[in-house]
């Protein structure tokens, strides 16, 4: 059966895609729901705007960089792709992009 895309088809980890033969495998998954991890807080952006630090929950990053973030019992993988004035862009392992906002600006 040719690869085929679906609407609202999740992206999982497990096979290798016939166009990537990279290390990352991945399998399409028919009415699969999204990964949500909650429990994740930009608790802080600190720093000059040439160098920003932003921290979510227990890991302060500087953008490019992808550390492991504990979400209760949990350790997930998030990756910062902008510091910005009062939010931070980051990927998150399983689940994509977000925008974390400060608390005062939610």
């Amino acid at each position: 059966m040719p690869n085929q895309t679906y609407p609202g088809a999740i992206t999982a980890r497990g096979t290798l895609p016939e166009s990537k033969p990279s290390g990352v495998t991945t399998w399409n998954v028919v009415g699969a729901k999204p990964v949500r991890y909650d429990g994740l807080e930009l608790k802080i952006i600190s720093g000059t705007p040439q160098r920003r630090l932003a921290t979510v929950n227990n890991q302060t990053f500087l953008v490019g960089e992808s550390l492991p973030v504990q979400v209760g019992h949990a350790s997930l993988r998030v990756r910062c792709l902008e510091i910005r004035e009062r939010s931070v862009l980051v990927e998150i392992q399983g689940e994509g992009t977000r925008e974390l906002k400060l608390r005062s600006f939610q």
